[in-house]
């Protein structure tokens, strides 16, 4: 409970049950929104301070809400000297670009490494194919299908193959796969790929 000074507050929000199992007391019963803000900044700099250390991943940043962005450039700023690290995902499809920058405006500064990723070329889509088919090789009219729905996403092209194993829309002959009868006629293979998930 000391390690988070007054922090610990914050813990009350988090989790009834860790605030009870650390014996702190119920928090105010209302807080201003900066003032959750910065005890979620303090919260962060105790908890990596405790540990030796924090490593933060978050998914999807694009769709983050902004006063959890605040949150992070609070922290960010606040104690830079934590030993404390974000690591952030994103797509970066048209309709997410809009947002993805305007994270970035708030915490640009403190931004120190940023990775993109382009969209992988045709040898890397067919080496993806044959690896998710235990790296055996795959006929191409059954690759050229996969491209037409997957497109070069490794994440749906991943997907889209497990899913064609499963409805037994391909089979293994002569050490090589190949579409079975039914091929991708099969009712259980969908091309829509939010389906797939």
């Amino acid at each position: 409970k000391a390690k988070f000074g007054d922090a610990a507050g914050f813990v009350r929000w988090l989790s009834r049950p860790l605030a009870q199992s650390l014996s702190i007391e119920a928090a105010p019963p209302q807080l201003e929104i900066d003032e959750l803000q910065s005890m979620a900044s303090e919260f962060l700099s105790h908890l990596a301070t405790l540990f030796g250390g924090l490593a933060i991943y978050i998914d999807d940043i694009q769709w983050i809400d902004p006063t959890s962005s605040k949150i992070i450039s609070g922290t960010l700023n606040k104690y830079s000297d934590a030993p404390l690290m974000f690591l952030f995902s994103s797509r970066n499809d048209q309709d997410s670009v809009a947002a993805l920058h305007s994270f970035i405006d708030v915490c640009r500064e403190k931004i120190s490494c940023r990775l993109d990723l382009p969209e992988l070329g045709r040898d890397a889509v067919n080496k993806l194919i044959s690896y998710s088919f235990g790296s055996r090789p795959v006929a191409d009219n059954l690759v050229n299908k996969i491209i037409e729905v997957a497109g070069a996403n490794p994440l749906v092209i991943t997907e889209y193959c497990r899913s064609l194993l499963e409805a037994g829309a391909c089979v293994l002959k002569n050490d090589a796969w190949i579409l079975s009868e039914g091929g991708f006629d099969l009712a259980s293979v969908s091309n829509d790929i939010f389906a797939l998930f």
